[in-house]
């Protein structure tokens, strides 16, 4: 299975270690990862149909929000692989800074806004059409999953379906046609993971640890989307 990890960090001690858990949580190895950091990569040129899925991963140093030369670099160096990916429907997970990039490339505002800012562990509660579909199948009407965004979306875009919801930020997942999605939280991270990943950014993130629980039923979204790129393959 060909599974592309596109990476928005600076921070190479970051950046190994979103490689590592999605790896975990994927069951395969970081050598199996084909991994590209849309800071340093234009994606442009990229065959889509050569890969079995996508997954675009957070970022601990920048926001969409800030409209940087940075960001404005990454919108551009992914921009047609997100056109491809939409169009084709391509399996892909978008999490977190991958979530605003992508809902900023379809339209919506993507903004800092400190009521509805996350940082450590919350309960996300899924829609009617979240617990009927299969990223998230087996789980109850809520989980506890791990936070860490001081970005967020003023509204879902247009024609997607809303997945998931937490009491103080309304959008936290939905799904674009059949294989695309997108969360705002982290699932491939876990307690402990998360202590390891802010201690790189402690300047950024200077927040009580005492926020932050187990979250083991999270890890199964990513289990479940490597089985629906498996489903869809054969």
């Amino acid at each position: 299975m060909k599974i592309v990890l596109v990476q928005f960090r600076s921070e190479e001690n970051s950046t190994i270690h979103e490689r590592e858990c999605i790896a975990r949580d994927l069951a395969i190895t970081t050598k199996d990862l084909i991994c590209y950091n849309a800071l340093q990569h234009d994606l442009s040129g990229l065959n889509v149909h050569d890969y079995d899925a996508f997954i675009f991963g957070g970022s601990g140093e920048y926001c969409v929000s800030t409209e940087d030369a940075n960001i404005n670099q990454m919108r551009k160096n992914i921009k047609v692989v997100l056109q491809k990916i939409v169009e084709e429907n391509i399996p892909s997970l978008f999490i977190c800074f991958g979530f605003h990039m992508l809902s900023d490339f379809l339209g919506v505002i993507v903004k800092k806004d400190s009521d509805k800012k996350e940082i450590g562990t919350t309960r996300i509660y899924l829609t009617d059409s979240g617990l009927k579909d299969p990223l998230f199948s087996n789980f109850g009407t809520h989980i506890l999953v791990q936070q860490a965004h001081n970005d967020s979306i003023v509204n879902y875009p247009e024609g997607v379906i809303p997945l998931a919801e937490s009491s103080r930020c309304s959008q936290q997942a939905y799904r674009v046609k059949s294989h695309i999605y997108a969360m705002q939280f982290h699932p491939e991270l876990q307690r402990e993971d998360m202590f390891k990943r802010l201690s790189y950014y402690s300047d950024e993130y200077n927040t009580d640890y005492s926020k932050f629980k187990d979250s083991k039923e999270a890890s199964k979204i990513i289990h479940n989307f490597k089985q629906l790129v498996i489903k869809k393959k054969n």
